[in-house]
């Protein structure tokens, strides 16, 4: 049985999270499965959970543009413009990540990241000082589940737990747009 964390648990589900546990959560898009980017641990229940073929790489979460610094060897000076006047979530894939768990970046170590404006989740990953995979809650190949009604029940069985989005703006159940960005600016639409 998994546990369920209120919005005023997310120290707890940080926790969790440091100890390689998998969650169910919608930060501003859908709903998705969560760990703690740096934990190799995490990252392989994910790909487990979801039956996910090696060598596909994952999005992850940051509170602000400060943390992008923190995982992106180089940021082209392009995208410091689109997180700062992005109206609707927006993720961008940058040249180079760094110190994230084995699979996380691409095989081109290229690194999808978001940074998410939902003070829940900009709490949670404060609190766990680190950025978070975040990635679709559904069996790979299979297309999203929108609510947690439309879940796979074999991905229900393997989580750690849930958080709740009980009291919180419900957000258009849509997946981000997805932007890729060269060292030299150039910018080439991926999902808008």
């Amino acid at each position: 049985m998994s546990v369920t964390y209120s919005s005023s648990e997310l120290h707890q589900a940080a926790k969790s999270l440091k100890e390689g546990a998998v969650l169910l959560h919608r930060a501003d898009t859908i709903w998705g499965l969560i760990c703690d980017a740096t934990s190799k641990e995490g990252v392989a229940k994910i790909g487990k959970i979801k039956a996910r073929p090696v060598g596909m790489s994952y999005i992850i979460l940051v509170k602000d543009e400060a943390m992008i610094e923190r995982f992106v060897r180089e940021v082209p000076e392009v995208s410091w413009d689109i997180v700062e006047n992005a109206e609707d979530p927006i993720t961008i894939i940058y040249p180079e990540g760094m110190g994230l768990a084995p699979g996380v970046c691409a095989e081109d170590k290229s690194i999808a990241i978001r940074v998410v404006k939902e003070a829940d989740t900009q709490r949670l990953i404060q609190f766990l000082g680190r950025p978070i995979v975040s990635t679709s809650a559904n069996l790979s190949g299979q297309p999203s589940a929108l609510t947690l009604n439309e879940m796979d029940p074999s991905i229900l069985n393997q989580i750690d737990g849930v958080i709740s989005d009980e009291g919180r703006p419900k957000k258009a159940n849509k997946a981000s747009a997805i932007i890729k960005i060269g060292l030299h600016g150039e910018v080439n639409i991926i999902r808008s």
